[in-house]
């Protein structure tokens, strides 16, 4: 079995001061449940200020990541809502690598994610990330207001991407995807039966994926 490295990167609203915040619980289960190692990059932002500093963040997980390539694990990304437009930057960024020197991500988890499709399937087709995941909500409040606010104040920036409004956001053999029709926004990682239902999933989904080598 591979060495791998989960990331957990939270969306807005989150308190990167509560011990008991998902990310942590997250870090702790992997540590404790699994055979690999994990992280947390944690941020404090409102739905106003979120644009403010996203490119910043995925600069600083991205030297995160460096860190672990080094040492020879295999990436995992795993977003909630904002974090997913941070984990698409991050990949963006690896696409301005020369190849030569780039690796590949072995997969991003996508939960409910308030990013753009087409710069997750841009990241695969340029060879960015292996494999995607991503795991929608049928009762998505958060991500419906986000698309009103995207159509009426895009223009100054504001609004969300809504790939976590489609039950399939991206049409792909080598995404895998899942749809919780009773889920809301947030719904994944609730304290209890739904987080550990949550990270069951999630690790049983990674291994499921070939390893990094073999999707050459």
């Amino acid at each position: 079995m591979s060495q791998r490295v989960f990331i957990f990167v939270n969306g807005i609203l989150a308190r990167p001061g509560d011990h008991d915040g998902w990310t942590d619980r997250a870090v702790t289960w992997t540590h404790c449940r699994s055979f690999h190692r994990a992280e947390k990059w944690e941020y404090a932002a409102s739905a106003l200020t979120r644009r403010f500093g996203q490119q910043e963040r995925a600069e600083k997980i991205a030297t995160m990541m460096g860190y672990y390539e080094r040492a020879g694990y295999e990436i995992v990304l795993v977003g909630h809502s904002n974090g997913c437009d941070i984990i698409a930057r991050v990949l963006a960024l690896r696409g301005q690598q020369p190849w030569y020197f780039k690796q590949r991500v072995r997969s991003a988890h996508l939960f409910s994610p308030a990013a753009d499709a087409p710069d997750f399937l841009r990241a695969l087709e340029e060879r960015d990330v292996a494999r995607l995941a991503t795991y929608t909500a049928g009762r998505d409040q958060a991500l419906r207001l986000g698309k009103v606010s995207r159509t009426l104040f895009g223009w100054a920036g504001l609004g969300y991407g809504t790939a976590g409004l489609a039950a399939r956001p991206i049409d792909d053999p080598r995404v895998l995807s899942f749809h919780e029709g009773d889920f809301s926004h947030s719904t994944w990682w609730e304290k209890g039966a739904r987080f550990e239902q949550t990270m069951q999933q999630l690790h049983r989904t990674d291994d499921l994926l070939e390893p990094l080598n073999a999707a050459a």
